[in-house]
C-alpha cells in the first residue's frame, strides 16, 4: 500500500511542456540521414514524422514506405517513447496533485497511494514491464498471424511494429494498403489481437493496476474511477458498433459477410476511439460515419492511457455537470459519490479549450489549405489535437504553414490538457479565495 501525502519533490513543469519538442528535433535529424530514408525528405516533413511519432498520432505528409527499415525501426523506437513518455508525465501529475493534498481525496487514497519518490519509479518501472510484455506477446501472435505474408525477418519487424503502434495507439502502419483491404480486414484472428491491444492502451494504467491490485483483495471493490472507466468503454464501444454496422453494412461492408461486418465494425469502434487504425480506408466511408469517428477520437481514451482527446472522465463528468443543471441540483454527483467542484471547472475547462483549439486551427486551415473542403479540414484537425491520425488525403498535400499549424495542434493535443492540469493546481496555502457578492445573469 502507498500513501500520496509525503511527497514533496517540486515537478519540473518545462520539462513536461518542452520534452516532445526537444525529442522531436532530435528525431527529425535522425530520419533525414541517408541511411534511413529511401528519398530525400525535407526537414519539416521529417520533423513533422517524429512528432507524430512522438505524439503518438499517426498523421504522416509522407508515406511510411518512404523510410527505410532503420527509419521506420526508429519510428517504431519514437513510437515507444510517446507512449511510455505519456505514463512517465501522467504520473508527474500525480506528483503535483499529491502535493496539493486533491490526489489523496481522487486517486491517490483510493488507487495509488504513493508514499515515496521512490515508490514513484517503481510504479513507472512496473508498468513499463507491464507493457513490453503485452506489447511482446501481441507482436508474438501476430507474427504467426501474417508469417505466410513475408519474409521471416519482414514478418517479425511488421508484427513488433503493429504491436506497438496499436498499445501506444499510435496509428502508425506500415501494411500496404492494399493487403489490409483484401486480406488482414477479413482476417478475424489480426482483428482481435489488433484490438486487443489497442483496447489494452486505451484503457490506462491506473485502470490495469487498479485490477491487478484489487484481483488480489478478495474484499475490495474497484474505485469510482475504475467503475466509470470499464463503463465507459463498454458503453462507447457498443454504441459506436452498433452506429458504424448500420451506417456503413450497405456502404464500405457491403462486400462482407455478416460476421465479419460485425468483427469489422467491432475492431473500428476500438480503433476510432484514438488509434486510428481503422481497418477500411476513411475515404471509402460516409459523411455521418466521419462524423461519428471526429466525435469518439474527441472523446478518446481514458485517462492516464497512451489514447487522446478530453478523456471519458472529462465527458462523463460533462454529462453529470448536464443532469445536475437539469435536475436543478446544486451538486455533481456520479454514482451517489460527490464529484469536487474544482474536478467539474476542470473538465470543463479541458473541454471548451480543446473545442476552441479545434475551431481556431479550423479556421487558420481554411486560411492556408483553400483548395480542401470545410469538412475535411475540420476532420484535419480534430484528428491532429485527438491523436486520432487518420487523414481524407489532406495530410500528404498540407502546404508549409499548413504542416506547421498540424504540428503545433499534435504537440498542443498531446501535454495540452496535462500542462493545464500542473499549471493551475495549487496548494490552497498558495492561494486564498475571496468571497463575493452573489448577482445572476440572464441566459435566454
Amino acid at each position: 500500500m502507498y500513501k500520496a501525502q509525503k511527497i514533496n519533490r517540486p515537478i519540473p513543469r518545462g520539462l513536461i511542456l518542452f520534452s516532445i519538442p526537444i525529442a522531436s528535433l532530435i528525431g527529425a535529424y535522425l530520419l533525414m540521414l541517408p541511411a534511413c530514408n529511401l528519398v530525400k525528405i525535407n526537414f519539416l516533413n521529417s520533423f513533422f514524422v517524429a512528432v507524430s511519432a512522438l505524439c503518438v498520432n499517426g498523421l504522416t505528409p509522407v508515406p511510411i514506405s518512404s523510410f527505410t527499415p532503420l527509419g521506420q525501426f526508429l519510428i517504431l523506437i519514437m513510437m515507444q517513447i510517446g507512449g511510455l513518455g505519456i505514463i512517465t508525465m501522467t504520473l508527474m501529475v500525480i506528483v503535483s496533485l499529491a502535493r496539493t493534498g486533491l490526489s489523496k481525496q481522487v486517486i491517490a487514497s483510493q488507487i495509488l497511494e504513493i508514499d515515496r519518490y521512490s515508490d514513484i519509479k517503481k510504479l513507472l518501472i512496473t508498468i513499463i514491464i507491464f507493457t513490453l510484455s503485452i506489447e511482446l506477446f501481441g507482436a508474438g501472435l501476430l507474427f504467426f498471424t501474417i508469417r505466410h505474408l513475408f519474409p521471416l525477418k519482414t514478418a517479425i519487424f511488421y508484427a513488433i511494429f503493429h504491436a506497438v503502434s496499436a498499445f501506444c495507439n499510435a496509428g502508425f502502419s506500415i501494411f500496404p494498403e492494399d493487403l489490409v483491404n483484401t486480406q488482414l480486414s477479413q482476417n478475424l484472428v489480426f482483428l482481435s489481437i489488433s484490438g486487443i491491444l489497442i483496447l489494452a492502451g486505451s484503457l490506462g494504467f491506473i485502470t490495469w493496476h487498479e485490477l491487478i491490485y484489487f484481483r488480489k483483495q478478495k474484499h475490495h471493490k474497484l474505485s469510482l474511477n475504475g467503475q466509470l472507466v470499464l463503463f465507459m468503454v463498454m458503453v462507447l464501444i457498443t454504441t459506436f458498433t452498433i452506429l458504424f454496422l448500420i451506417l456503413e453494412h450497405a456502404n464500405a461492408l457491403s462486400d462482407y459477410s455478416l460476421w465479419r461486418q460485425i468483427s469489422n465494425s467491432l475492431f473500428n469502434a476500438i480503433a476510432m476511439r484514438g488509434a486510428g487504425l481503422l481497418s477500411i480506408s476513411a475515404l471509402a466511408l460516409q459523411p455521418a460515419t466521419l462524423l461519428l469517428l471526429i466525435v469518439s477520437s474527441f472523446i478518446g481514451a481514458s485517462p492516464g492511457s497512451t489514447g487522446g482527446g478530453i478523456k471519458t472522465s472529462a465527458f462523463i463528468i460533462f454529462l453529470a455537470t448536464v443532469r445536475t443543471a437539469i435536475t436543478n441540483r446544486s451538486q455533481v454527483e456520479i454514482r451517489k459519490r460527490r464529484i469536487p467542484n474544482q474536478q467539474v471547472l476542470r473538465a470543463l475547462t479541458i473541454i471548451t479549450m480543446s473545442i476552441v483549439w479545434i475551431t481556431i486551427t479550423t479556421f487558420c486551415l481554411s486560411i492556408t489549405e483553400p483548395n480542401f473542403s470545410f469538412f475535411k479540414l475540420l476532420f484535419e484537425a480534430n484528428s491532429a489535437f485527438s491523436m486520432f491520425g487518420v487523414t481524407l488525403n489532406v495530410t500528404p498535400y498540407l502546404s508549409y504553414f499548413g504542416k506547421i499549424i498540424i504540428i503545433i495542434s499534435m504537440i498542443f493535443g498531446r501535454i495540452g490538457s496535462l500542462t493545464f492540469v500542473i499549471a493551475f493546481v495549487k496548494s490552497a496555502n498558495d492561494t486564498q479565495e475571496l468571497s463575493y457578492p452573489e448577482e445572476k445573469l440572464m441566459l435566454s
